[in-house]
């Protein structure tokens, strides 16, 4: 896995994106329809980039202190399904 993959401003920029596109996406549906199915507001992108911010935070501090609580090199490898099923 890439290092700077994570970054905030790409995590910033996907949040945004990701929310603008459902809010467009429901924008298009009440002008295809022809009713108020839902209203395009801005909160609902503030509070689901705020939303997505917190996640990201939250991922980037607790993975460092998980990977120093748990000792990745004693766990047991996972079985793949072709190791399972071949009985």
């Amino acid at each position: 896995m890439e290092k700077d993959r994570y970054t905030g401003p790409k995590a910033l920029m996907v949040a945004v994106s990701f929310s603008l596109g459902i809010e467009v996406l429901q924008w298009s549906l009440t002008q295809l329809i022809g009713q108020d199915y839902r209203n395009f507001d801005v909160d609902d992108i503030l509070l689901n980039v705020t939303g997505y911010l917190l996640g990201y935070l939250i991922l980037r501090f607790s993975v460092p202190i998980l990977k120093n609580v748990v000792d990745v090199k004693h766990l047991p490898k996972p079985k793949t399904v072709h190791e399972s099923s071949s009985r």
